[in-house]
């Protein structure tokens, strides 16, 4: 029947073609002959994806998609995922405290890095492996055949933690033909760029290998005027090799190893605003730059040291059984970061380190079964496991000029005239002590002291994972397909934490005058010393605990002590040994119409999934045993609507695909730093509604232009358990308010650094230059949206929008353009934005905040041998 052979044929071509074919196209915008029809001329080329884990061309496949070569990469200067942003609007990524902290968020959906247990939202996978980090693929692209770049919910085929999408990187297998490539970059900043791969065979048609490596190196953007070294630099590495076995021409085994490793001063954060605590700074004299970000200039006295070293092997066998294909992949991974940072970001020594020193290793196993594509009903089946082992360890220590400090910010006189208050209570609680109303002496310097505070945390997290999956295509006409798809997650999670505490003086009670049996506290200071003070005036005891109890209970009373409280930075802690085991249900259907090869359209519904976990960071810790919610956070789930149309017209010179889409996600995993620490809580839901156009033209023979944008709304319809905030905070999120809770209610608000518009065009001409050579100018134009870069969404973070301009121009010749130089421009205008903004480290009312990188350019010469 017409219907199987026109799919047959089909299925065959893209088999036949689908490792040389998709080595072209940018979204399938590269131009190409026509064989099927010469009056058409040029054309867009195809693209092939793996999208759904079957080869499929760009336009066939019914996902909001997009794709981008290894090639076109490179001539638009895209080397890592944070220039990706750059060609997908609906993406954005966000360097904040650390360069493996990146954060990538799709549709407004993504997950703050700085939090070891939290996972992405966003899963990362290359050549098929999960990479349970982002960390682990924020390095260079390393010999790339292409990148895919999933938007929406993906948890059928490539599992939890996908809730916002995949991007999925292709690298370049072994080939049988000897070459290679090299290429050399420099650039302002001193910057240095070293690519090369070579690749060959070792036996004819049964194996082969390729060798990649890459360094990046350049000066740092941001000056430190204290001794003027140049932070947020660049300094970075990997190395790949592959072996490419073909015993049969049904059976192909590819294994792989890569080693990478970054070593940078990172990740400065300047201050945008300077709050009244910047006085006790200036007051032990230390220098003040003036709070200007896009000066680039801070002053801090500590060290910046970014390290991160990922490692990794993986075998991938595909075995064609006829009426069927088996793919296996296992691999294992080992991922370490250390992050330390001066994280006051001022001269004075305040907080001598902050940061993490993570462990990650994990061991996956995957099997698909699938079918060859040219049936009535196409299936796939599958199975996954994973095991993971992460250990994250931090200290916060107080610095030297901690005590002096907060002597400044606590004042005089308080408990003893013409004594600093923090001096004053040492003394004032010893001889409370000595008159047995305190239990022990306090000696002078005993709060804040140098190597107090968090002397140090660990975490121990151990999980495992195991899945089942498959997906049907039921091909109920030649035009007409119905997709389902299920995925069962099954989770356990054991996690240990363990505190070494050393701040005596967040254990004093400032706050709870009466104790848990409604009667006064004589635990608290205020308490002691009010009852010190009767009793030294003669009164006996009953009098006086009557008179404090009267005192106290007045609905007038404020407790003078009280904002003593907000000193109290690393209070008593409990150590933790628990587990937490889940299971999910998720899936897909998808109804796909071909009205004609060049106009097709869907409707899906999909549900997304994103592990729930434990809290490895200090915030969540706390002094009280019976908290038994404490630490835990729980899933995230997304429900997506899609309704989508991919066009061909002009000669198919043109193409457009448009992506109207409507999300909800429950449990939102928010991840809010405060000052000092982290806030993990689950947002109570979140709506997301959007279009996305995605467009490309051949307008001459020697002139393509790209257009995409995406509109987005979202908004959090639930959060009532939002951070409080510094400027204009609510009334829940004051103490001295009735309405006090300690949360914000967030609902109704849109969410961070989501604005309602991004586009991106890019604009590339070509020239023939004699015989063999070709001369070409490229043009990109990014908008961002007005947004707001602040975690707390603080006014303060409220950014317009931006506008970012790159350009390239350059020659390329020799037989089949094998070299090519170019001069590039990164950011022409020197537009200036900020990633992030938060509150200061123990500097209420103060901002600082991560700017984006100034204008680069350079110069990059290329060899293909």
């Amino acid at each position: 029947m017409k219907v199987y052979t026109r799919r047959a044929l089909r299925a065959h071509l893209l088999h036949s073609v689908a490792i040389g074919a998709v080595a072209l196209g940018f979204s399938g915008h590269v131009l190409a002959q026509d064989n099927q029809d010469s009056d058409r001329g040029f054309t867009l080329e195809e693209i092939l994806v793996t999208a759904q884990k079957r080869a499929k061309t760009l336009q066939d496949v019914p996902i909001a998609v997009s794709a981008y070569t290894g090639e076109t990469l490179e001539k638009s200067n895209i080397r890592d995922v944070r220039d990706l942003m750059m060609a997908v609007p609906a993406m954005n990524t966000t360097q904040a405290a650390a360069s493996f902290q990146t954060v990538i968020n799709i549709r407004g959906i993504g997950t703050s890095g700085f939090n070891p247990g939290l996972e992405p939202s966003v899963g990362i996978y290359v050549d098929g492996i999960y990479r349970s980090r982002t960390g682990a693929a924020i390095g260079d692209f390393l010999s790339v055949e292409r990148v895919e770049v999933l938007r929406g919910p993906q948890s059928t085929l490539f599992g939890k933690n996908t809730s916002a999408g995949v991007i999925s990187f292709v690298t370049k297998s072994p080939e049988y033909e000897f070459g290679g490539k090299a290429e050399v970059s420099y650039g302002n900043y001193d910057q240095i760029i070293l690519k090369g791969t070579v690749t060959g065979p070792i036996a004819e048609d049964k194996a082969a290998f390729r060798l990649s490596a890459n360094v990046n190196k350049r000066d740092g953007f941001i000056e430190n005027v204290s001794d003027g070294r140049d932070v947020n630099d660049r300094d970075r590495w990997a190395v790949r090799g592959q072996l490419l076995l073909e015993p049969s021409d049904a059976i192909s085994f590819r294994l792989i190893g890569d080693y990478s490793e970054i070593n940078e001063a990172c990740c400065a954060a300047p201050f945008i605003q300077h709050g009244p605590t910047m006085a006790a700074v200036a007051a032990l004299g230390f220098e003040i730059v003036p709070p200007d970000p896009y000066e680039r200039k801070t002053a801090f006295n500590g060290v910046m040291l970014n390290a991160m070293k990922d490692f990794g092997v993986s075998g991938e066998l595909k075995w064609d059984l006829g009426s069927a294909e088996l793919t296996s992949i296992s691999a294992y991974r080992d991922f370490e970061s250390d992050a330390n940072f001066d994280a006051d970001f001022t001269q004075a020594d305040l907080i001598k380190r902050n940061g993490e020193l993570t462990k990650v290793d994990i061991f996956t196993q995957e099997i698909r079964l699938a079918s060859t594509g040219d049936n009535r009903v196409d299936w796939l089946v599958g199975g996954f496991y994973s095991k993971q082992n992460l250990d994250a360890t931090d200290k916060v220590p107080y610095g030297a000029d901690n005590r002096d400090f907060f002597s400044i910010l606590a004042g005089s006189d308080a408990f003893v005239p013409g004594v600093d208050n923090i001096t004053g209570l040492e003394l004032t609680l010893s001889a409370l002590a000595g008159g047995g109303l305190w239990p022990a002496p306090v000696p002078v310097g005993t709060y804040f002291a140098e190597e107090g505070g968090m002397v140090q945390e660990k975490f121990d997290t151990a999980s495992s994972s195991w899945a089942a999956f498959g997906q049907v295509d039921v091909h109920i006409t030649d035009q007409l397909t119905l997709t389902g798809g299920l995925r069962y997650t099954k989770e356990k999670k054991d996690a240990t934490g363990v505190f070494n505490i050393n701040d005596p003086f967040a254990e004093l009670n400032f706050t709870d005058v009466f104790d848990a049996n409604g009667a006064p506290d004589l635990g608290n200071v205020y308490n002691a010393i009010f009852l010190a003070q009767v009793l030294g005036a003669g009164a006996p005891l009953p009098t006086a605990l009557a008179l404090l109890n009267q005192t106290i209970s007045d609905p007038n009373f404020v407790n003078p002590f009280g904002g003593f409280a907000a000193l109290q930075f690393f209070p008593p802690r409990n150590d933790f040994d628990r587990s937490r085991s889940e299971d999910k249900l998720t899936g897909n259907v998808i109804l796909a119409y071909d009205w004609n090869d060049d106009l097709n359209t869907y409707f899906s519904f999909s549900r997304g999934y994103k592990a729930g976990g434990f809290d490895t960071s200090r915030a969540a810790a706390t002094g009280n045993a019976n908290d038994t919610n404490t630490y835990e956070f729980e899933p995230e789930t997304v429900d997506a609507w899609e309704l989508g149309a991919k066009i061909r017209f002009w000669d198919r010179r043109a193409q457009v695909n448009i992506a109207a889409y409507s999300q909800k996600v429950d449990d939102f995993q928010s991840n809010i730093f405060t000052g000092l620490g982290f806030e993990l809580r689950n947002a109570g839901s979140i709506r997301i509604k959007g279009i996305e156009v995605d467009s490309q033209f051949a307008l001459t023979e020697n002139l393509n232009w790209t257009f995409a944008a995406a509109y987005s709304d979202a908004t959090y319809t639930s959060f009532v358990g939002g951070p409080c905030r510094v400027t204009n905070p609510q009334p829940s999120c004051d103490p001295t308010n009735a309405a006090y809770t300690g949360a914000a209610d967030l609902t109704g608000t849109r969410l961070a650094d989501a604005p309602k518009w991004t586009m991106t065009s890019t604009a590339t001409y070509t020239q023939p230059i004699g015989d063999n050579m070709l001369g070409f100018i490229q043009g990109e134009a990014y908008y961002r949206g007005k947004r707001n870069v602040a975690g707390d969404l603080d006014p303060f973070g409220d950014m317009p929008s931006t506008f970012i301009l790159n350009a390239s121009i350059g020659i390329e010749g020799g037989e089949d353009n094998r070299w090519r130089l170019s001069a590039w421009a990164k950011n022409i205008t020197n537009e200036n934005y900020l990633q992030l903004i938060f509150d200061s480290v123990v500097q209420s009312g103060s901002y600082n905040g991560y700017p984006n990188d100034p204008r680069t350019y350079g110069l990059t010469l290329s060899l293909d041998f």
